[in-house]
């Protein structure tokens, strides 16, 4: 029914202590999943066996280990691309190598809060998703709306948020199959070529499951009043982004996080927070 996916670059300053992070997130997963998992790991090759050298294992997930060129045998010519959109593609292109209807998407600054199994996210063969204004990536809506060709959203409309989210294998795969049928190219190729146009594997999804009338048979649906549920359901509002200091870190009050929604918080990996005050502090979580 579902996957996990971890997508993970450890090169790079911002990427330093995404080992760490990792053994953090994994940890987390396996204390609060209430079933065993597929947990699929996707990195670039050259650095994929020192990583799984380096992750704990656990009995309750079960890691598969992928190279981004299992994916995408191409994605060589693309290292000049900035890696956040390779990251992108990939998790798109990821469809077509998960066994499951569903797959949920990490990077590596998410923490799990709570348990959680399959039938928290996914009822009826339909799932949760986080979501969010428009206008907060109102530069992404813009430009998947153009790439699409489809009507641009609103600011102040709702739309699906990002990682960690779920995606539904049918959708994630036929925003692919639009583009190649658009552009008759590899839409993988496109989009790294096209990144002046500022999109996200997230508005992309969104705009075209929308479009194709996909999103309310594949996942539990927000706009709809009689379905509208949280939008923190997913991801917490107590997150920590990239101008947290170790006082908002400090201030925050773990069992008000067990007690309210959501079942992930991040803890962005562009925060000045330290790997050891952030450890110190979810300790809870990871034990």
């Amino acid at each position: 029914m579902l996957t996990l996916c971890l997508l993970l670059s450890i090169t790079g300053q911002k990427n330093q202590n995404n080992i760490v992070r990792a053994n953090m997130l994994l940890k987390s997963l396996a204390k609060f999943s209430q079933e065993d998992l597929p947990v699929y790991l996707v990195s670039p090759g050259n650095t994929l066996n020192y990583i799984k050298s380096k992750l704990k294992t656990y009995k309750n997930l079960q890691y598969t280990f992928i190279s981004d060129e299992d994916i995408m045998p191409e994605i060589g010519k693309y290292r000049h691309v900035n890696s956040w959109y390779i990251q992108q593609v990939l998790k798109l292109l990821v469809n077509k190598i998960v066994d499951t209807e569903f797959y949920m998407l990490f990077d590596a600054d998410v923490l799990c809060c709570r348990e959680f199994s399959s039938s928290s996210f996914i009822t009826n063969h339909r799932s949760y998703v986080s979501y969010i204004k428009a206008k907060n990536c109102f530069d992404w809506t813009r430009g998947s709306a153009m790439l699409l060709r489809l009507k641009e959203t609103e600011p102040e409309d709702l739309i699906m948020g990002v990682t960690p989210n779920i995606f539904a294998k049918e959708i994630a795969g036929g925003v692919l199959a639009q583009l190649e049928q658009t552009y008759r190219c590899r839409p993988e190729h496109f989009l790294l070529e096209h990144t002046e146009t500022h999109w996200s594997e997230y508005t992309l999804y969104y705009l075209y499951a929308r479009a194709s009338g996909l999103f309310p048979k594949k996942h539990i649906d927000f706009l709809d009043p009689r379905e509208r549920y949280p939008a923190n359901y997913l991801l917490s509002d107590y997150s920590l982004w990239r101008k947290s200091r170790s006082q908002d870190l400090e201030g925050l009050d773990l069992t008000k996080i067990r007690q309210e929604p959501g079942y992930f918080l991040v803890v962005q990996s562009t925060s000045p927070l330290s790997m050891e005050a952030i450890g110190r502090k979810f300790a809870p979580f990871l034990c």
